[in-house]
């Protein structure tokens, strides 16, 4: 996946450290309205790209409840100037990005993460390798694709998918949007678990708090296909319109055939309103089948069941 100016830069540069301040934030969202509460962390140190030196930025937040769902937060993060990248010895600090805002509480710990993420591989951009300054426009923009991340979040019923990324490294970010934070770059053919989301380009990693976009994935198969060994085969009968067949169980997916009125096809159980075809060839709606099955039959040594009128 292509990365963006001032963005994409996460991995080659220091990590930011996000557990600290995602503990604090969660205990604001879980707090009494109208208490503030303060945070503060020294970052790892910026070697400077000139060799002279070295950057050592300190992140603090102040962050509280106004009631009715509505948080704010003031962010900021100081440069200080070190003698040597080793030095514990800071001088006076050297400057400084700072904003205060009204956040949603419900995603108050993504939003103040995601804009900590962005300054910090800005400034470590910068620091390192003389990329361009952080600016409010690129971190308006992080602050809109996290909010609206958090309104397309997967649901409780959402299907699970195993996916596997493509044979180069795919970013992780931290909202569904070109224009996010890059999480983590994950290594080549990284095979993951994923949820399908509302936007249909996108999908949330379990486990991992981020998001890869549909083109970074080589693969994208059921979970309960995946264990489709342990599944009964189901011979069906397509209705009386012909019917796509697609690389991916989405109405977007890319049509690799259609399928002839009233033919059979053998079909995995249904996941979801899609069922993946037993030869591998892809995906078709479930609905466009012939309804009500009967008895099981055993053929070549498979459970399989009928559908017919």
């Amino acid at each position: 996946m292509a990365c963006l100016t001032g963005v994409g830069w996460a991995g080659d540069l220091p990590a930011f450290p996000t557990d600290g301040l995602r503990t604090f934030l969660s205990a604001v969202v879980d707090g009494e309205a109208r208490l503030p509460r303060h945070f503060s962390q020294e970052l790892e140190p910026l070697a400077n790209r000139s060799g002279n030196g070295a950057v050592l930025p300190t992140l603090t937040v102040v962050a509280g409840k106004l009631g009715d769902n509505r948080c704010v937060y003031q962010f900021r993060i100081e440069t200080w100037v070190l003698s040597e990248p080793s030095s514990a010895a800071a001088t006076e600090p050297t400057g400084g990005r700072s904003m205060v805002k009204q956040a949603p509480c419900d995603s108050l710990v993504q939003e103040v993460t995601a804009v900590a993420e962005y300054e910090f591989n800005a400034l470590a951009g910068r620091v390192i390798r003389g990329a361009p300054r952080a600016n409010n426009h690129q971190r308006e923009a992080v602050v809109a694709a996290v909010r609206e991340a958090f309104e397309v979040q997967p649901s409780a019923d959402a299907p699970t998918y195993i996916a596997r990324t493509l044979a180069t490294r795919v970013n992780l970010r931290a909202a569904p949007s070109l224009q996010a934070p890059v999480r983590a770059t994950l290594e080549p053919s990284s095979e993951l678990a994923v949820i399908a989301t509302a936007r249909s380009d996108w999908f949330s990693v379990r486990d991992r708090g981020g998001f890869v976009h549909r083109s970074a994935l080589q693969s994208l198969t059921p979970a309960t296909a995946a264990e489709s060994e342990a599944q009964p085969i189901i011979v069906a009968n397509v209705g009386k319109a012909y019917v796509p067949v697609r690389d991916e169980p989405s109405i977007t997916g890319r049509v690799v055939a259609r399928l002839s009125p009233g033919s059979e096809v053998r079909i995995y159980a249904d996941a979801q309103g899609w069922s993946r075809l037993a030869n591998e060839s892809g995906y078709i709606p479930t609905n466009a089948l012939r309804p009500s099955a009967v008895g099981p039959l055993s053929v070549a040594g498979a459970t399989r069941v009928r559908f017919q009128r």
